[in-house]
């Protein structure tokens, strides 16, 4: 009796104490170990390498995104995981096939070694690769590029996979989904968190279209919302310029690609050959116009030209409209990109110096 009064004191003065240190620390922030390279790119992604020599000729490369279930709209309920099995059906570089079949030459598993999850708030995937051979890590670093920003999401392949997930669902309805689909509701009642369950739901897991899916990918796998983690045995300066390489170059690819039609445009609209298709157009519009105006309007020939005029006119029109609008937009984009890359900036530029203070 009396051993177990002391053990009941021991586990209440223990709690006590929990509760008092969290209560002292809940705003100071999470040290960061000396030996752990930190960095945040031009257009806000953040990084951390470790170097670790144990296992010898062995990384772990991880990428975290901001962004889980909870940022799913209605119609996306189950999509910030689906997305995540998307990643390995297919990118930019690496078809579904060759992937897998790379990531098999170099000793990694599917499964075993390979993973990923999706939770309310974050999606993660993990990647160990073999570096014995060093374009093994300039390889691994463009798996996580493409994954960060070119998962392709073909029709087909989304048809296919659908099964798996749906599959992944049915063999997660055991007793333990059952008890949290009563509890969750009511430790979480009055907040989004109770309504989005990573898994989603059925009904849209069978029929969303891939435009719904390519929206979530769009909105949230942004740089800004993104980390890349790097352990193992690797030098952290070269695990900084591979980061650097693969990822730093996304924003700057846009505003170059933006910038290139911008001057196109200005330089097709500058040019003699613009005006000389308006007019040609306009001349066109007009000898239309006149041989209406000289037939009787009960004439059903004058009638079909007067329906040919209004069309010419109207795709006179939208022509004009679409450049300009396009100009526009072109310029629009690349000023809010400018405008983000100094926001970024200065806010690194504030970190460093709060940090060197």
């Amino acid at each position: 009796m009396q051993k177990t009064y002391l053990l009941v004191r021991l586990v209440i003065l223990l709690f006590t104490a929990n509760i008092s240190f969290a209560q002292s620390n809940l705003t100071e922030k999470l040290p960061i170990a000396p030996e752990i390279r930190v960095g945040k790119l031009s257009n806000g992604l953040t990084y951390y390498i470790r170097k670790n020599a144990r296992p010898e000729k062995k990384v772990e490369l991880r990428l975290a995104i901001k962004a889980g279930s909870i940022l799913e709209d209605d119609d996306q309920q189950g999509l910030a995981h689906f997305t995540e099995h998307m990643a390995f059906n297919g990118s930019q570089h690496f078809k579904k096939n060759d992937l897998v079949s790379f990531l098999q030459s170099i000793g990694v598993k599917f499964g075993a070694d390979l993973n990923a999850y999706t939770g309310f708030d974050e999606t993660v995937y993990i990647l160990p690769i073999p570096v014995d051979k060093p374009e093994n890590l300039d390889q691994g670093f463009l798996v996580l590029e493409d994954w960060a920003s070119t998962v392709a999401f073909e029709p087909i392949e989304i048809d296919k996979e659908r099964g798996v997930v749906l599959e992944e669902d049915r063999l997660g309805k055991g007793a333990q989904e059952r008890m949290s689909k009563k509890m969750l509701p009511l430790i979480l009642q009055g907040s989004k968190y109770a309504l989005r369950l990573p898994i989603g739901k059925s009904e849209i897991l069978k029929t969303f279209k891939p435009e719904t899916i390519k929206r979530f990918y769009k909105d949230w796998y942004r740089p800004d919302l993104m980390a890349v983690f790097v352990v193992g045995d690797v030098d952290p300066a070269t695990a900084e310029a591979l980061i650097k390489k693969h990822f730093e170059k996304r924003i700057s690819n846009v505003v170059a690609l933006f910038q290139k039609q911008l001057d196109a445009l200005d330089a097709y609209m500058a040019s003699p050959v613009y005006p000389e298709v308006q007019k040609a157009l306009e001349i066109e519009l007009e000898g239309l116009e006149t041989s209406i105006l000289s037939m009787s309007p009960n004439n059903t020939e004058a009638v079909a030209m007067l329906n040919l005029w209004h069309g010419q006119r109207t795709s006179v029109i939208r022509q004009i409209s679409y450049f300009e609008g396009l100009r526009d937009l072109l310029k629009s984009q690349l000023s809010k990109m400018d405008e983000e890359g100094q926001i970024v900036a200065e806010k690194l530029n504030t970190e460093n110096i709060n940090e060197n203070e």
